[in-house]
């Protein structure tokens, strides 16, 4: 029994050894997969963040450029109204300056005008 004894150390030596080492694994794997984890979790953070700011600059530049329309369209429509006031302005002035020929005038535009709209019509039919 002296010789079973031995051996049967040994193999319980053995048997702790490799339970230590496959602990000592486990706990290896666990720390590297703890890491693996919170590395992803802040390259995650950092893509959100970087989509947030890259969505926040397509915001400030959409709303940019709608502003920039907006004074565009402004700019004309104000220019169109000094042009229309100008040219009523001018109608003005030249009926009061020449009061027979803006009478002329507006009669041959509306002659002309009738003219168009008869043979229009007759085109039709």
């Amino acid at each position: 029994m002296q010789t079973i004894s031995p051996l049967a150390n040994q193999s319980k030596d053995a048997i702790n050894k490799a339970a230590d080492a496959a602990e000592h694994g486990i706990h290896s794997a666990q720390i590297t997969s703890s890491r693996l984890v919170h590395t992803a979790a802040n390259e995650a953070a950092d893509i959100k963040d970087s989509i947030q700011s890259l969505l926040d600059k397509a915001g400030d530049q959409a709303q940019t450029l709608m502003m920039q329309g907006r004074e565009r369209l402004n700019d004309a429509s104000r220019l169109v109204r000094e042009r229309v006031t100008q040219a009523s302005d001018f109608a003005v002035g030249y009926t009061k300056d020449e009061p027979v020929k803006a009478l002329l005038l507006g009669a041959a535009a509306g002659a002309l005008l009738m003219g168009l709209v008869s043979k229009t019509s007759r085109a039709r039919n």
